[in-house]
């Protein structure tokens, strides 16, 4: 079974687990006022699911940085990850 190229939520938190669990942000679409965040999909992706539904436990300083990425993703307005973003 081929998994899609890209895999989008709009659970900020399901966001940062996957993203402090090493999969690559591609984009931030915004609609009004919700986000939908766009990550390459991957293989692992489906088992990083199950593990965040099992509380599987990551590091705490990976989910924060992750969520803190995601906020200033949500907040820039472009569209970027905060990878492709110029750091000031």
């Amino acid at each position: 079974m081929d998994l899609p190229q890209e895999y989008a939520t709009n659970d900020l938190y399901l966001a940062s687990y996957l993203k402090a669990s090493g999969l690559k942000l591609a984009a931030v679409q915004k609609d009004g006022r919700r986000s939908l965040f766009i990550f390459t999909d991957s293989p692992e992706r489906p088992k990083l699911m199950m593990d965040y539904i099992n509380d599987v436990p990551i590091g705490v300083a990976s989910f924060v940085h992750a969520l803190r990425d995601l906020k200033m993703a949500i907040h820039s307005g472009d569209g970027a990850p905060p990878e492709r973003r110029a750091r000031v």
